[in-house]
């Protein structure tokens, strides 16, 4: 039995360049089944991921708007003290100034 050497040559030519292309091509397929191995990596997985993100930072902003919510009314009854203050101490600076004015005169 003979082997015709020109057609192994062609061949294996052929080969040479085809290789490359299937060495990348299985690398690829690896990688891609690796990381659908991986736990938490496939798309429902990701999804459940992101809704637990989108749930937590949903709790979250809820906690911060009440706090503000809180320190808003604090702040409203707080600007309330003040001007009651104010007024309070402008009456009593008027009444000061009057007894001053009273005494001065008698």
């Amino acid at each position: 039995m003979t082997f015709p050497i020109t057609s192994i040559a062609k061949l294996l030519i052929q080969l040479a360049t085809i290789t490359p292309t299937v060495n990348e091509s299985i690398d690829k397929t690896r990688k891609l089944i690796d990381t659908i191995r991986k736990p938490g990596a496939g798309t429902q997985n990701q999804l459940d991921d992101l809704k637990k993100a989108i749930e937590l930072q949903a709790s979250v902003n809820k906690e911060i708007n009440d706090k503000l919510k809180l320190i808003e009314t604090v702040l409203q009854t707080v600007q309330k003290s003040l001007k009651i203050l104010a007024v309070t101490g402008a009456g009593v600076g008027l009444i000061a100034l009057v007894a001053l004015g009273v005494a001065v005169v008698n």
